[in-house]
């Protein structure tokens, strides 16, 4: 099992998505899906202005067991409404809808519902 958090570094705005994320994500960076707060890029899931995301390879890693909308259900700066809808968008446009049962993203989003509300 992986719990590091997912990406937080300086990206180039020169870079293209499909090779690293971009700080500040327009239409024309490869944007697929954009919410309130994170987009589905060529790159994967991307926070608006930057600053966390998610490659493409990694969407559907340790799903099972500690997935990303519980990890990122512990960060209370995340909107967690907007990052499960992002995440579920990442997995149908990336070609994972088929391995992830509706049922363990209801789950997961549930169990971290809790979570937060026990630490506020």
């Amino acid at each position: 099992m992986n719990d590091a958090p997912a990406t937080e570094q300086p990206m180039s705005a020169s870079s293209p998505a499909a090779n690293s994320p971009s700080p500040a994500i327009a239409p024309e960076d490869g944007i697929l899906w954009r919410g309130r707060q994170w987009a589905v890029t060529d790159f994967g899931l991307e926070r608006l202005g930057g600053g966390q995301s998610v490659p493409t390879d990694r969407l559907f890693e340790d799903i099972s067991v500690y997935s990303w909308i519980r990890r990122m259900g512990d960060r209370p700066d995340v909107d967690l409404d907007d990052f499960t809808t992002a995440f579920m968008v990442a997995l149908v446009l990336h070609g994972f809808v088929t391995n992830l049962p509706g049922a363990k993203v209801l789950e997961d989003y549930q169990k971290a519902e809790r979570k937060r509300a026990r630490s506020a």
